[in-house]
């Protein structure tokens, strides 16, 4: 035990943020993470709808964080398959265009989902919860390890 005290203490304050666990020996195992965003027309929602996905995992390939928003519906999948104590949060931004810089911002949420969750659907109706999100907004969203700056890049959709 005091020579994972050791060895941790010894670690920088960057490195503990990505560290997973201490092995039997003592040393720390940092994680390099990877991003990955994808984006594409939806098969299911006429009139140009996208839907948008992120995730994000660690050095073996297996899908950690994800998010995934279906325009049919508006819903946001999402889930988190890591136990390590940190919940996947989805940053989102609802804007009146699909191009932001054309329209504005309407609403801007925040979503977690934890380990015990499993995969969770969120219906997003509109940003004043009266219905759906209006046709040909943009939803924009990135897929984050909660409580640190791991995050994917921004990925945009339209309802």
């Amino acid at each position: 035990m005091m020579k994972v005290r050791k060895a941790a203490k010894m670690l920088s304050t960057a490195t503990l943020a990505v560290v997973i666990g201490l092995g039997a020996a003592g040393t720390a195992h940092a994680v390099t993470w990877h991003a990955r965003t994808y984006s594409g027309d939806s098969l299911t929602d006429a009139g140009g709808a996208r839907w948008a996905e992120a995730f994000l995992y660690p050095d073996d390939d297996n899908v950690a964080y994800y998010a995934k928003f279906n325009p049919d519906g508006e819903e946001l999948i999402a889930y988190d398959r890591l136990a390590d104590g940190h919940a996947t949060r989805i940053e989102m931004s609802v804007y009146s265009s699909y191009n932001p810089d054309d329209g504005f911002l309407v609403d801007r949420d925040t979503f977690y989902v934890s380990t015990a969750d499993g995969t969770k659907t969120f219906n997003l109706g509109s940003p004043d919860g009266s219905g759906d999100i209006p046709e040909d907004y943009s939803i924009n969203m990135r897929v984050c390890i909660n409580e640190t700056v791991h995050c994917t890049d921004w990925v945009r959709g339209r309802s």
